[in-house]
């Protein structure tokens, strides 16, 4: 594994820890996650040479974190999918290899006086 891959979950989670500090008050922190894990085999394939038959064994990880403050909130989400049991012959794409891959974070701020009180009817013109 190359240097700076090792070193992208410790930026994420130093990113993700700062949340709270901008926030005062109530902080919550939230993590889930699930575990997906398929096995596939195949008897003589449709594909152009090939003979015999396939089989694959695929797992997926997805993992998903928020902090949510009073008024700063943001999220980091995860995955991770490999195969096994695969050969030489065995068509795979990134579809269902991906070695942990950062799906999505972000970062939000919510405000309660965005927009200013303002009248609630149209009254017509005084004569």
């Amino acid at each position: 594994m190359p240097a700076y891959r090792s070193f992208i979950p410790y930026r994420l989670a130093a990113a993700f820890l700062l949340v709270p500090y901008a926030a005062a008050d109530t902080v919550t922190f939230d993590f889930d996650g699930s575990v997906r894990t398929r096995y596939e085999t195949l008897d003589r394939p449709v594909r152009r040479g090939a003979a015999g038959a396939d089989r694959l064994f695929v797992s997926q990880i997805l993992l998903h974190g928020r902090v949510i403050g009073p008024s700063l909130f943001g999220g980091v989400e995860l995955a991770d999918s490999r195969a096994t049991l695969d050969d030489a012959g065995t068509p795979l794409g990134t579809d269902d290899v991906n070695t942990l891959e950062l799906l999505r974070a972000y970062i939000g701020l919510r405000r309660c006086d965005v927009f200013q009180a303002g009248a609630n009817s149209i009254s017509a013109a005084d004569d």
